[in-house]
């Protein structure tokens, strides 16, 4: 049976610093980042991506219309009730692709990840990446203004990331203030583990 694909997978809520994350994860050598790599339903839109992650992600997507997966077809609900074996071959193919290196991913469907994992199809490292509430609330509001879901949304995200890692080995809890304070000695602890 061949490896499987090692995952690092970056579980936040949104507006927490998880691209900050990504980016910095990809500027290991070992590391391929990935962003958002299990939002399949994107896939159609990839002639408004930039150029240098086109063909990537382009040449991903025609490697799993050959599976029976075209990317014209996956809106999002098909993608978040798809069978493992669209996430067996779609995690195969970006490792693949990214020559098997390890893949970060900062995916915000943690419902999707749960799935992946629970169904053991990738060899996952965790890091649970942590914003002050108030931090998030104010990077929310710049964008889209005011809203009272946003500290819901951030205390129920962390509480089902921290019930969903309870008890797993393989995970970090990084605060995204000592990541910007403190870049190199948080991504040495990353790394390290």
């Amino acid at each position: 049976m061949p490896e499987k694909p090692r995952y690092i997978f970056i579980l936040t809520t949104g507006h927490s610093g998880g691209t900050l994350l990504n980016l910095l994860l990809g500027a290991s050598p070992a590391i391929f980042a990935a962003g958002e790599s299990l939002r399949l339903w994107t896939l159609g839109a990839i002639d408004r991506q930039s150029e240098d992650t086109r063909d990537f992600w382009g040449t991903a997507a025609d490697a799993l219309a050959t599976q029976g997966w075209a990317a014209k077809d996956l809106d999002r609900r098909r993608v978040e009730e798809a069978p493992m074996d669209l996430w067996r071959t779609w995690t195969t193919i970006v490792s693949q692709q990214a020559q098997d290196h390890i893949i970060a991913d900062k995916s915000l469907s943690f419902k999707l990840i749960r799935k992946i994992c629970e169904a053991n199809i990738v060899d996952p490292f965790f890091v649970h990446l942590i914003r002050d509430p108030r931090g998030v609330d104010c990077s929310f509001r710049r964008k889209y203004g005011r809203s009272w879901r946003t500290a819901v949304t951030w205390q129920k995200s962390n509480f089902a990331i921290e019930r969903f890692l309870r008890g797993k080995p393989n995970t970090i809890r990084l605060r995204y203030e000592d990541l910007c304070a403190f870049p190199d000695a948080q991504m040495r602890s990353v790394l390290r583990t």
